[in-house]
């Protein structure tokens, strides 16, 4: 549970890792819609092979979920080969009624 600056708690989802890159019906409600389509904030980890050119065990990514594939948030590359698992991160906006 999350605490904002207004009236109440927020409560956000959790998501368990996913292998590969299916998108299991369970996290479709992470799916947040765009003007550019539709697309998932997660949290990656990433090939053995990745690592050892210097990137991190895990990175902050987008699923773009039309064509399928997932791009780093910090280097906006396509890393879909190399992504060994990913958890969801639930950032739709939330109200705090």
């Amino acid at each position: 549970m999350m605490h904002s600056n207004s009236k109440g708690p927020v409560t956000r989802r959790s998501y368990p890792w996913v292998w590969g890159l299916v998108i299991p019906e369970f996290v479709r409600d992470a799916i947040v819609k765009r003007p550019s389509g539709p697309m998932m904030t997660i949290v990656c980890e990433m090939s053995e092979q990745k690592q050892s050119e210097g990137w991190p065990k895990f990175a902050m990514a987008y699923l773009d979920i039309v064509p399928g594939v997932i791009i780093c948030q910090h280097t906006a590359e396509n890393i879909s080969s190399h992504v060994v698992r990913y958890m969801p991160i639930d950032a739709r906006e939330q109200c705090n009624d």
